[in-house]
């Protein structure tokens, strides 16, 4: 039994454990009640990979992507902040 969690991130279920994973693949990433992102794949990326706009932004924040480990599927893209980030890459 799998229920959508995300566009490409299903709850699987067979019973007596469920877990997250990747649609695309079917790669498990993490039991149910863990962080997924800390199982992905991920990339930093300046503000401006989105436009000369976002120039405002570089030196606060960044962008990050989170992929699938097996296939390379985006899973999720976020703004953080740049500091954040690099207290945990």
């Amino acid at each position: 039994v799998r229920h959508p969690l995300q566009e490409y991130l299903k709850v699987y279920q067979d019973g007596k454990e469920s877990w997250i994973g990747c649609v695309r693949c079917g790669h498990v990433l993490c039991e149910t009640g863990k962080d997924w992102m800390d199982a992905c794949s991920s990339a930093v990326f300046p503000p401006t990979k989105a436009g000369p706009l976002m120039a405002l932004l570089v030196g606060k924040f960044v962008f990050k992507l989170w992929c699938c480990p097996s296939c390379g599927v985006s899973l999720k893209v976020g703004l953080v902040v740049e500091q954040m980030e690099e207290r945990t890459a």
